[in-house]
């Protein structure tokens, strides 16, 4: 068993919560209250913004130059490419620009983002690939799975993001990530391998939050 498959058994009860969660559900049929979809862009666009953060510490950290471009690339990707496609997608659901910007961090979407930068500012590559892989193969597992039970008709509100996290594209960026962190994970010790599981875990427990989120939609109390 490689490192990486070692880390999703590690957290396989939390990801299997993910596939039975009602927000996934809701989106692998199309039966998801459309206000509860438009509440989670709003939310992942200011998530989005931190997550580059995060890739700009794995540059800063990098020792290889190549390593240090491909972090560099896939942040300006995130800051470019992929929120000029989520406020795209957002507009489709009648969420303007001016929406996302006056749109405030959730109670978890803020935990879950600090818990990222700090992360990512105290550790190294590995530290910083144990906390983004939830996300990035958590994703593509579900995007994957959805091509296989959900319904990918066109009369599926949600389609399209099931195409978008089911891509060779997004699959080609997970296979990085697992790819580069089996590399790290060869000089690492049992101590710090055993940390890096610990951070997968409460990484893949916040991408469950975020899901659990964004079907109550969560408001602060006070």
């Amino acid at each position: 068993m490689s490192f990486t498959e070692s880390l999703r058994e590690h957290a396989d009860s939390i990801w299997s919560a993910w596939h039975e969660h009602p927000f996934i559900r809701g989106i692998g049929d199309g039966s998801l209250e459309e206000a509860k979809f438009k509440y989670w862009l709003r939310q992942d666009y200011l998530y989005l913004i931190d997550y580059s953060r995060v890739f700009a510490y794995g540059g800063a950290r990098a020792q290889k130059l190549e390593v240090m471009q491909k972090f560099a690339g896939l942040m300006d990707g995130i800051l470019n490419t992929e929120m000029e496609l989520h406020r795209q997608y957002a507009k489709e659901f009648g969420i303007e620009l001016e929406d996302l910007e006056r749109e405030e961090k959730s109670p978890s979407c803020q935990a879950y983002t600090d818990f990222l930068v700090r992360t990512a500012s105290e550790g190294s590559v590995p530290e910083i690939l144990a906390v983004l892989l939830p996300c990035l193969w958590g994703f593509l597992e579900i995007g994957e799975r959805l091509v296989e039970t959900g319904d990918t008709s066109e009369e599926n509100l949600y389609r399209d993001w099931i195409e978008m996290y089911s891509s060779d594209d997004f699959r080609q960026l997970t296979d990085w990530a697992r790819e580069l962190m089996e590399d790290y994970a060869e000089d690492l010790s049992d101590r710090r391998r055993q940390r890096l599981k610990e951070l997968f875990v409460i990484s893949s427990r916040f991408e469950y939050k975020f899901w659990d989120m964004a079907e109550n939609l969560e408001e602060w109390e006070v």
